[in-house]
C-alpha cells in the first residue's frame, strides 16, 4: 500500500491550478490582442453585408393582395411570356428600374414611393387592370396592365408597361 502525503497532493493540485491559470491568461492575452481587429471585422460585417441581405426590392413595392385581386397581381409578376419561359415581368420591371437608378438603392430610397391598384375591369367578369405608380426624387412613372385570370393573358395599356412586356416577350 502506497501512502500519499498531503503536502505532495496540495503540490500538484496547486501546479495544476497554475497551468490553469496560465491556460487561461494566455486565452485572455490573445483575444486582447486581436480585440480590436475582431471589432472591426464585426462592424464591417454589420455595415456592408447586412443592408445587402435585407435591403429592399420592387417585390417589396409591389405588395401582395388577396382574393381575384391577388390571383391578378401574381399572374403578373409571374408573367413570362407567350412562351412561358425565361424572365419573369417583376424582374424584368426591377431591371429596368434597377438600370435607370444604376448608382442608388432607388428601392431602399427614403423618398421612394409606389401605388398599387387592382380592380376589375368594367364589364368584364374575369380581367382585371392593374395600375401601378412607382414615385422617385425625380420621376414618377405609371405601369397600366390588364390581366386575364382564366386564359393569364396580360395586356399592357401604357407605353412604360408596353416596354416592360416586350423585354419579357423577346428576353432568350
Amino acid at each position: 500500500m502506497v501512502k500519499h502525503s498531503p503536502k505532495k497532493d496540495r503540490k500538484k493540485e496547486e501546479k495544476r491550478d497554475e497551468k490553469k491559470e496560465v491556460k487561461d491568461s494566455s486565452f485572455k492575452g490573445f483575444l486582447k490582442k486581436r480585440a480590436p481587429l475582431y471589432g472591426v471585422i464585426l462592424t464591417a460585417f454589420v455595415i456592408f453585408l447586412i443592408p445587402e441581405l435585407t435591403g429592399g426590392s420592387i417585390n417589396d413595392h409591389l405588395g401582395t393582395l388577396e382574393g381575384q385581386e391577388g390571383q391578378a397581381l401574381e399572374i403578373l409578376k409571374n408573367y413570362d411570356g407567350p412562351n412561358n419561359e425565361g424572365l419573369k415581368l417583376v424582374d424584368a420591371l426591377g431591371e429596368q428600374l434597377g438600370t435607370a437608378y444604376s448608382d442608388e438603392k432607388i428601392f431602399d430610397h427614403d423618398e421612394t414611393t409606389s401605388k398599387l391598384v387592382v380592380g376589375l375591369k368594367s364589364g368584364e367578369d374575369s380581367v382585371y387592370d392593374i395600375s401601378w405608380s412607382f414615385t422617385t426624387y425625380r420621376e414618377t412613372i405609371d405601369y397600366l396592365w390588364s390581366v386575364n385570370i382564366v386564359s393569364g393573358e396580360v395586356t399592357p395599356q401604357n407605353d412604360a408597361a408596353k416596354k416592360v412586356v416586350e423585354i419579357v416577350d423577346y428576353y432568350d
